[in-house]
């Protein structure tokens, strides 16, 4: 678990789907990398992720907001992987 401020939910998750607009402090994502090998040193990698964002109205406890992804941390966290890993001949 990872917790995000407020540009970094906005750049991760889509925080524009409500009617109302909410302006979230913040908010925490959860990502799950999984592998699997599948074939002659072939590896799938699957990666999910789940984002919560919160807001906070004047004297009131913070609201948690599930939203969704924009896929970018998870192609940032792929890219880090074939990066690392190279392709092995």
């Amino acid at each position: 678990m990872r917790y995000l401020n407020d540009k970094e939910l906005e750049k991760y998750a889509d925080t524009k789907v409500f009617l109302e607009p909410v302006e979230f402090t913040g908010g925490k994502v959860a990502a799950l990398i999984r592998t699997q090998e599948v074939a002659d040193r072939t590896v799938r990698v699957q990666v999910s992720t789940h984002f919560q964002g919160n807001d906070k109205f004047s004297g009131q406890p913070a609201t948690m907001w599930p939203l969704n992804s924009k896929d970018i941390l998870e192609q940032e966290l792929i890219g880090a992987l074939q990066t690392r890993f190279k392709h092995a001949a």
